[in-house]
């Protein structure tokens, strides 16, 4: 018992002993005696109705958290990390759309979570499998290189396009051997572009269902954040286009290209 992981809350040192309590690090409500999870639910429902406009007294706000902490008997599994997601993605209708904020709405979206996302989240967590690395040699690395370069120019000479699946490699290939811009001025202009490109594409799309249109909002927030991989990814993908398009302007720029990598 002494060997498993733990973690500090409600002033206490927990263990964690389930599968989900380890991977989510956070308490499941079932180990958290009455008083400090009527507490934690008490901030978790005050904050969601500060949220959505909802005025509540402290009263009502009181006899709601007890009715629903009863009602998360039948999810003894779930952690307070999970219960704060609920809620979180709950009142933002990522769940579906809901009426009124009560017992009932809650329970919906516990229930939504536990059936839709669970599995998947308990899965992003799962630790990665060890594999042993194995060795390659310089003249392997050059060879995979080589092979990979010849699909990819052969690809753009034809269709004018990156190969798919061929971007992040084009593009390490290309930084390492300096054709492209290492400045930061550079990269944020990359940046912009980026984000430019995916907000002109979202403008001309319509969304068919409530899940595109998730989708789409999610995006929107991911690209305003400059660190966000999908943003960075298309930055790298425009400034190996830029590349591309200049060098294959010009015909002994394509024949030295093709030398270096292909020979």
């Amino acid at each position: 018992m002494s060997n498993l992981p733990k973690v500090e809350k409600f002033g206490l040192t927990i263990p964690l002993k389930s599968l989900a309590e380890q991977r989510f690090k956070s308490p499941a409500v079932s180990i958290i005696n009455e008083q400090d999870l009527l507490m934690f639910l008490v901030k978790l429902i005050s904050e969601t109705y500060f949220k959505c406009g909802v005025k509540v007294d402290a009263q009502e706000l009181k006899a709601i958290s007890s009715s629903f902490k009863d009602e998360l008997k039948l999810f003894p599994y779930l952690t307070l990390v999970e219960l704060q997601k609920c809620f979180h993605e709950g009142y933002k209708e990522r769940y579906g759309k809901y009426y009124g904020l009560n017992i009932k709405t809650f329970v919906q979206w516990v229930d939504y979570y536990i059936q839709n996302e669970r599995n998947d989240d308990l899965n992003k967590l799962k630790p990665p499998k060890v594999l042993k690395k194995e060795t390659i040699t310089e003249e392997q690395k050059r060879k995979l290189v080589v092979s990979g370069m010849k699909k990819c120019l052969d690809y753009y000479s034809e269709h004018f396009d990156i190969l798919n699946g061929y971007t992040l490699f084009l593009y390490d290939v290309f930084y390492d051997d300096g054709f492209l811009p290492t400045d930061n001025e550079s990269k944020y202009n990359s940046l912009d572009d980026a984000k430019q490109v995916f907000e002109f594409e979202i403008s001309s799309k319509k969304p068919n269902s409530k899940q595109e249109h998730l989708e789409i909002k999610e995006t929107l927030e991911q690209i305003q954040d400059s660190r966000s991989m999908k943003l960075i990814n298309k930055a790298k993908e425009l400034i190996v286009l830029k590349f591309l398009r200049e060098t294959f302007r010009d015909k002994n720029k394509i024949k030295e290209l093709k030398e270096k990598y292909i020979g």
